[in-house]
């Protein structure tokens, strides 16, 4: 998947590391993680991740973080996930740290026996231990090959999980249709957000609407 120009990702980078945010490669796993999930994960339970407690400032920052959050479904729907290099150790763990932050934190998640398997090599990478040192699983081959090997292979890591968990998404999109529509007053744009995040709706949902 082609990643965002440098300009792009400069704009981003200096959006994530406000008040020491985090690295646009953790962001990237994060929202790989986002897009995978077996549950919609609403902006109010991910943004404070990237951004802390502070509001988007700008329609700029807004569009900049949702044609990054596009480029990344559309990376997975083709099966051409947005990965770092696979020699570049340090970005692939800052991308596996921000996947498994989702992954780990998501109850249902956590209840898919097959999904939690095929995360064992991004937990891995994410701490930077092959499993001889995590304990209670044996080095399939030595920690090194291991590790190396798992960093060669995230792309296809991320299309499995991808596939995995589709189902259980599809189920949750056909719960969601079938619930009834709201009938109350519209939300205005600059009305708090119904989702219970305190920002106003349209630097919230809206924009990842």
């Amino acid at each position: 998947m082609q990643d965002m120009s440098a300009a792009e990702r400069e704009k981003l980078q200096t959006l994530f590391r406000r008040e020491g945010g985090p690295s646009y490669w953790r962001v990237v796993g994060l929202l790989n993680a986002v897009a995978t999930a077996p549950r919609m994960i609403m902006p109010h339970e991910w943004l404070p991740r990237v951004i802390g407690e502070r509001e988007l400032d700008a329609v700029q920052d807004v569009q900049l973080l949702a044609q990054l959050y596009d480029a990344i479904l559309t990376g997975l729907e083709a099966e051409r996930p947005l990965v770092p290099p696979a020699a570049d150790a340090e970005a692939v763990r800052e991308h596996c740290a921000g996947y498994m932050q989702i992954a780990m934190a998501d109850s249902t998640w956590r209840e898919d026996e097959e999904a939690k398997v095929k995360c064992f090599a991004l937990l891995c990478l994410a701490q930077g231990k092959g499993p001889s040192e995590l304990g209670n699983f044996p080095a399939i081959h030595d920690d090194a090959t291991f590790l190396r090997e798992a960093r060669e292979n995230l792309a296809e890591v991320l299309v499995d999980l991808h596939r995995t968990l589709g189902e259980a998404r599809e189920l949750q999109a056909l719960a969601a249709a079938s619930q009834p529509r709201r009938t109350g007053p519209q939300v205005g744009r600059n009305d708090p957000c119904p989702c219970g995040s305190g920002r106003k709706y349209k630097k919230c949902c809206l924009a990842h609407a």
